[in-house]
């Protein structure tokens, strides 16, 4: 029994052996074709030479060629917007409505005239200039620039000349020799006498001025004389009335008063007036007569007592009125003529011709009588020098006129180009003014019912400011497309691809259906400056209805080519590590051949519809995937589909 059991496990195992190396024998056949059908299925297509008639693509966003923007020179406030973004406007249209204000610039601006005017005023009146200067610069004459070369250049020679005058006179001093003790002191009295004289020359010249000054003063000082005569006859006349006045005013008193005015008071002669005239002012001035006449009134009258007003009533009240006012007048009258007088004393000091022409004479005399010495000792040094003492003298006389020539000269040089530099600095600054004014004007013109308008005729590309916002000097308000302006767009290309296009080419729109009416021409083809100079930049002229900042793609077509390597255009795939191709590779195996994908990078040369040329480490007619049932990575095993 157990025989049997043990016979029966051996033919099972045995049975199990072999179906295990049957089953496994099956997948070692069929394991490449099992596999298979779930490897991505790949087309593929032969690398060959040949050639094509490229296109170059790209897109480029639209600039415009010459955009205006829009802007102003002072601070404002927007009113309204009078156009929105795509108007087509023409030149001179409203563009901004602006606030009725005074601008900031307009502040500042009249601020600015006022600091140049005083500048001006300050630079005229520093008295540096002379008076033909002054004269050029009020009366606005303008000198040009070869006249002023001319002026300098002839006071420069002028200068020279002078300059040339004393070096000659200088070396003949030196070769007439020397002189003796005699001359040499005759010659210093002569010099003496030359500094007295002109001593006497100013006095003289001062003497002059002051009688030239007396003598213009004259006819005022002959006016203020009739005045003060005029005065006098007033004067006059208004003190005889307040003596008649004073007279009966007197008697009056003594009859009804007298023991109050005394015979001393009153004198019936009146031989001396001013004794007279200073009693009555002593009596009308002194509080104690005044009280005793007071006390008199009383009495006369028998009460006891009376008012200030009862002193004065009456006839001797009246009479005292009476010569109060006629005494008033007088005063006036004097104090008048008194006025007068000083005042023609004092101008008569200053107006004086009599003495002024005296000291005139008296210094003419001085200078005549210096001169005449002078003349004297110079014929006597002259007459008692050698020749050569006679001559080296005259050459000193002159050597100083030479030297004061050359000073004279020298001062008239520097005095034009102190007066050329002033007339151009002047000059200039009368023009800035000139130019602040018309520029406060037009902001004064500016400041009510302001716009700002269309420069030129186009289209509003942009608006950056709407209603109630501030803008500032020379903030981009809006941005316009001039009419007649295109615009450009350009992208980057290979250099190779470069070299296969022309300037003035015309290129296809792509997607043209889109616009309405839209060219693009290649204009240039200039170094790339994002590619540090390894790519090239076409550049096309974009004319139609667009806009800036559009994106724009097109192709543009080379010459027929030929290259040793071209792939289907479904070949050439990209990532982040650029273009390549997926190559297919064989591998033998004991079960058949397995096909790899193997990524080659590639640089594109050109393509067109259909072909793309590439340049890549590659001999040609290798086999390259062009689609596949599944996303395929280099290094992976696909199949290859049937043909």
């Amino acid at each position: 029994m157990s025989t049997e059991k043990t016979s029966n496990r051996k033919e099972w195992v045995k049975n199990v052996a072999i179906i295990f190396l049957s089953v496994m024998l099956v997948l070692t056949f069929f394991s490449n074709t099992i596999m298979n059908y779930s490897l991505p299925e790949v087309a593929t297509a032969m690398i060959e030479p040949g050639s094509i008639t490229a296109k170059i693509r790209g897109t480029g966003n639209l600039t415009s060629d010459d955009p205006y923007k829009i802007t102003i020179q002072e601070s404002r406030t927007i009113a309204s917007v009078a156009v929105k973004q795509g108007d087509v406007v023409e030149k001179g249209q409203v563009l901004f409505y602006l606030e009725d204000q005074d601008s900031k610039e307009l502040e500042e601006a009249e601020k600015a005239l006022d600091e140049l005017i005083l500048a001006y005023s300050t630079s005229i009146l520093n008295g540096d200039i002379s008076q033909e200067a002054y004269q050029n610069i009020q009366g606005g004459k303008v000198t040009s620039t070869t006249e002023y070369q001319t002026r300098i250049a002839e006071a420069k020679q002028r200068v020279s000349d002078a300059q040339a005058q004393v070096d000659s006179l200088t070396k003949q001093i030196e070769i007439a020799g020397t002189t003796t003790g005699d001359e040499i002191e005759k010659e210093a009295k002569l010099k003496e006498y030359q500094i007295k004289l002109s001593e006497a020359e100013t006095k003289l010249a001062e003497a002059k001025a002051n009688l030239e000054t007396a003598q213009s003063n004259s006819e005022s000082v002959s006016a203020l004389r009739a005045k003060y005569e005029n005065a006098l006859l007033d004067e006059g006349m208004k003190k005889t009335a307040y003596e008649s006045a004073l007279k009966y005013f007197y008697k009056q008193l003594k009859t009804g008063y007298p023991d109050i005015v005394s015979d001393d008071d009153y004198k019936d002669d009146y031989a001396n007036e001013n004794t007279f005239m200073a009693a009555f002012e002593g009596i009308v001035s002194n509080a104690d007569k005044m009280n005793l006449l007071t006390n008199a009134v009383m009495r006369a009258d028998g009460r006891g007592s009376v008012s200030a007003n009862e002193v004065y009533s009456g006839t001797v009240g009246s009479s005292l009125t009476e010569l109060q006012m006629v005494y008033a007048d007088y005063n006036t009258a004097k104090s008048t003529s008194e006025g007068i007088k000083a005042e023609l004393e004092r101008k008569q000091v200053q107006s004086n011709v009599i003495e002024y022409q005296a000291e005139y004479e008296d210094a003419k005399s001085k200078y005549e009588s210096r001169k005449e010495k002078y003349n004297d000792l110079q014929k006597e040094v002259n007459s008692n020098t050698t020749d050569n003492s006679k001559q080296e003298a005259s050459l000193k006389l002159q050597l100083t006129e030479a030297n004061a020539v050359l000073a004279k000269e020298k001062e008239s040089l520097t005095q034009l180009l102190t007066d050329i530099s002033s007339e151009l600095n002047l000059g200039n600054q009368n023009s800035i003014i000139r130019e602040q004014r018309e520029k406060i004007a037009k902001l004064r013109e500016d400041a009510i019912g302001a716009t700002i308008t269309a420069p030129v005729a186009g289209t509003v590309t942009n608006i950056n400011k709407i209603a109630g916002e501030n803008i500032t000097p020379n903030e981009e308000l809006a941005v316009m497309q001039p009419e007649g302006k295109g615009f450009s767009m350009s992208f980057a290309v290979t250099p190779e691809q470069a070299k296969k296009v022309t300037v003035g080419e015309q290129a296809e729109i792509q997607n043209s259906w889109f616009y309405n009416d839209i060219t693009a021409t290649l204009v240039g083809i200039r170094p790339d400056p994002e590619s540090n100079g390894s790519k090239k930049l076409l550049v096309f002229d974009v004319k139609g209805d667009v806009q800036a900042g559009q994106s724009v793609s097109v192709s543009i077509g080379q010459r027929s080519s030929n290259y040793d390597l071209l792939v289907p255009n479904s070949a050439v795939r990209e990532d982040n590590n650029g273009k390549f191709i997926l190559m297919i590779e064989a591998k033998n195996s004991p079960l058949g051949n397995r096909y790899i994908a193997t990524r080659v990078d590639v640089e594109v040369l050109g393509s067109d519809d259909n072909k793309t040329a590439i340049s890549a480490p590659l001999y040609g007619y290798e086999y390259v995937v062009t689609t596949s049932t599944q996303p395929v990575e280099a290094g992976k095993q696909v199949r290859l589909a049937e043909n």
